[in-house]
């Protein structure tokens, strides 16, 4: 683990932030909170669990959390509110890597609440759930995927497997031009759900065996655009 500062911290191969409990966000686990740069490459984040938001991590600045590393291993937190594995209430995710699954949030957010910017240019977001948001929630941002696999995670509401959501007048864009939706379950958009004065652009990007009781692989809702271009949908019930 490197924690050079408190502007900055990696977690690389061997690291490990494992089995911790949060009672509230100011304690535990500790070094990850209040940083405006979090690095996980190679390191393990696992097993925690927040009786807020956060199970693993909880940003509440403006902050730059990284993830990448084939060994990487985001996996089992837990969070009785939102950001079952992490959550960052100001800021940007990029995800290049790693495996994320496992991870639970009773509110929003099942591996991952960001109310920001998310990026998505490889790794495994599986086997997460949550009310809306299986795998990824999103708040007030941008979104741009170009590759990575979602599936198997489950929203009880919106979003199986990622839910975005714009509250303001401003326009917002979900831009997917790689990656695989499959097998994500949700009550509104198995694959995807996107509400709110937003356009999304889908190229090159699968969705198949999504399935919703609305919007099987991709549900729109509150003036939210969408712009087709290419890709592959099938099975989506």
């Amino acid at each position: 683990m490197k924690n050079r500062s408190r502007e900055s911290l990696e977690l690389i191969s061997g690291s490990e932030v494992y089995d911790q409990i949060m009672a509230d966000t100011e304690i535990a686990p500790i070094i990850l909170a209040g940083i405006p740069k979090i690095t996980i490459n190679g390191g393990t984040l696992s097993s925690n669990r927040a009786e807020n938001d956060g199970g693993g991590a909880f940003q509440d600045e403006n902050t730059e959390f990284l993830v990448y590393g084939e060994s990487t291993d985001i996996s089992k937190n837990e969070a009785a509110g939102s950001g079952g594995a992490v959550y960052i209430s100001k800021g940007t995710a990029t995800l290049k890597g790693g495996k994320i699954y496992g991870n639970k949030a009773k509110e929003n957010g099942g591996a991952l609440y960001v109310n920001g910017n998310l990026s998505v240019t490889n790794g495994l977001v599986n086997n997460n759930s949550a009310n809306n948001g299986g795998g990824i929630c999103l708040e007030g941002g941008n979104v741009t995927i170009s590759d990575g696999e979602i599936h198997s995670n489950i929203a009880s509401q919106n979003g199986g497997g990622l839910y975005v959501y714009n509250s303001s007048d401003t326009e917002r864009s979900v831009s997917f031009s790689g990656g695989t939706f499959e097998n994500n379950e949700a009550k509104a958009g198995g694959g995807v759900a996107v509400e709110g004065k937003i356009t999304l652009t889908i190229e090159n990007t699968d969705f198949q065996g999504n399935s919703a009781e609305n919007g099987g692989g991709v549900y729109m809702n509150n003036g939210a655009k969408m712009s087709y271009i290419s890709g592959l949908i099938r099975s989506n019930t």
